[in-house]
Protein backbone atom coordinates (compact mmCIF):
# COMPACT_ATOMS: atom_id res chain seq x y z
CA UNK A 1 0.00 0.00 0.00
CA UNK A 2 2.59 2.49 0.96
CA UNK A 3 4.63 1.95 -2.72
CA UNK A 4 2.67 4.75 -4.03
CA UNK A 5 4.34 7.35 -1.15
CA UNK A 6 7.67 6.07 -2.09
CA UNK A 7 7.14 7.67 -5.81
CA UNK A 8 6.25 10.96 -4.23
CA UNK A 9 3.12 13.34 -3.89
CA UNK A 10 0.04 12.69 -6.04
CA UNK A 11 1.06 16.32 -7.99
CA UNK A 12 4.95 14.70 -8.14
CA UNK A 13 3.61 11.20 -9.26
CA UNK A 14 1.28 13.07 -12.12
CA UNK A 15 4.05 15.11 -13.54
CA UNK A 16 6.46 12.17 -13.92
CA UNK A 17 3.55 10.41 -15.72
CA UNK A 18 2.96 13.41 -18.01
CA UNK A 19 7.09 13.06 -18.55
CA UNK A 20 7.22 9.78 -19.27
CA UNK A 21 4.13 10.08 -21.74
CA UNK A 22 5.96 12.81 -23.82
CA UNK A 23 8.94 10.62 -23.91
CA UNK A 24 10.03 10.96 -28.14
CA UNK A 25 6.89 13.87 -28.39
CA UNK A 26 7.24 17.96 -28.03
CA UNK A 27 4.68 19.67 -26.88
CA UNK A 28 3.39 22.51 -28.78
CA UNK A 29 3.06 25.86 -28.37
CA UNK A 30 0.51 27.97 -29.63
CA UNK A 31 2.89 31.35 -29.47
CA UNK A 32 5.59 29.58 -31.48
CA UNK A 33 3.50 27.95 -34.05
CA UNK A 34 1.61 31.05 -34.64
CA UNK A 35 5.01 33.02 -35.52
CA UNK A 36 6.30 30.39 -37.40
CA UNK A 37 3.61 29.43 -39.81
CA UNK A 38 2.28 33.08 -39.96
CA UNK A 39 -1.36 32.15 -38.53
CA UNK A 40 -3.17 35.29 -39.01
CA UNK A 41 -4.05 37.05 -36.20
CA UNK A 42 -8.08 37.01 -36.23
CA UNK A 43 -7.50 32.94 -35.92
CA UNK A 44 -8.93 31.44 -32.46
CA UNK A 45 -6.76 28.84 -31.48
CA UNK A 46 -9.96 26.09 -30.16
CA UNK A 47 -7.88 23.25 -29.29
CA UNK A 48 -5.55 20.22 -29.95
CA UNK A 49 -7.30 17.66 -31.94
CA UNK A 50 -5.45 14.05 -32.77
CA UNK A 51 -4.78 14.24 -36.64
CA UNK A 52 -4.25 10.86 -38.71
CA UNK A 53 -2.07 12.45 -41.07
CA UNK A 54 -1.40 9.95 -43.70
CA UNK A 55 -5.02 9.17 -43.33
CA UNK A 56 -6.28 12.71 -43.09
CA UNK A 57 -8.84 11.43 -40.69
CA UNK A 58 -8.93 13.46 -36.82
CA UNK A 59 -10.50 11.81 -33.54
CA UNK A 60 -14.37 12.37 -33.89
CA UNK A 61 -15.46 10.42 -31.25
CA UNK A 62 -13.91 9.37 -27.86
CA UNK A 63 -16.40 7.65 -25.49
CA UNK A 64 -14.64 6.67 -21.84
CA UNK A 65 -15.74 4.66 -19.46
CA UNK A 66 -14.18 2.22 -16.70
CA UNK A 67 -14.37 -0.83 -18.86
CA UNK A 68 -12.93 0.45 -22.54
CA UNK A 69 -11.95 3.56 -24.10
CA UNK A 70 -14.18 3.97 -27.49
CA UNK A 71 -12.38 6.07 -30.49
CA UNK A 72 -14.05 6.79 -34.00
CA UNK A 73 -12.37 8.84 -36.47
CA UNK A 74 -13.81 10.84 -39.26
CA UNK A 75 -12.23 13.15 -42.68
CA UNK A 76 -14.10 16.24 -41.00
CA UNK A 77 -12.18 18.69 -38.84
CA UNK A 78 -15.13 20.85 -37.66
CA UNK A 79 -16.15 17.53 -36.13
CA UNK A 80 -12.67 16.56 -34.22
CA UNK A 81 -12.70 15.96 -30.74
CA UNK A 82 -11.06 19.23 -29.01
CA UNK A 83 -8.50 19.16 -26.40
CA UNK A 84 -7.60 21.96 -23.81
CA UNK A 85 -3.85 21.20 -23.88
CA UNK A 86 -1.07 18.70 -25.25
CA UNK A 87 -0.84 16.37 -23.11
CA UNK A 88 -4.59 15.63 -22.76
CA UNK A 89 -4.36 14.68 -26.33
CA UNK A 90 -1.38 12.67 -26.92
CA UNK A 91 -2.21 9.63 -25.15
CA UNK A 92 -5.23 9.04 -27.63
CA UNK A 93 -2.80 9.93 -30.24
CA UNK A 94 0.04 7.34 -28.97
CA UNK A 95 -3.38 4.82 -28.68
CA UNK A 96 -4.06 5.01 -32.12
CA UNK A 97 -3.27 1.96 -34.43
CA UNK A 98 -2.54 4.22 -37.16
CA UNK A 99 0.50 7.19 -37.19
CA UNK A 100 -1.29 9.82 -35.16
CA UNK A 101 0.13 13.38 -33.95
CA UNK A 102 -1.48 16.07 -31.94
CA UNK A 103 -2.12 19.64 -34.30
CA UNK A 104 -3.22 22.57 -32.99
CA UNK A 105 -7.17 23.87 -34.23
CA UNK A 106 -7.44 27.15 -35.54
CA UNK A 107 -10.86 28.84 -36.00
CA UNK A 108 -10.63 31.62 -39.18
CA UNK A 109 -14.84 31.94 -39.36
CA UNK A 110 -15.32 30.49 -42.53
CA UNK A 111 -12.67 27.67 -42.47
CA UNK A 112 -10.76 25.55 -39.71
CA UNK A 113 -7.18 24.72 -40.07
CA UNK A 114 -4.78 22.32 -38.13
CA UNK A 115 -0.87 22.75 -37.78
CA UNK A 116 1.05 20.04 -36.27
CA UNK A 117 4.30 17.53 -37.17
Amino acid sequence: MGQAKDRGTKTEREEQAKLKRREGRTPIDIDDLRKEHAVPPEANFVGFVVWLRERDEFLVQLEETPALIKRGYGPRVEQAVLFNDWDAAAPHAEASKHPALVAAAFDLSSKMFIIGG
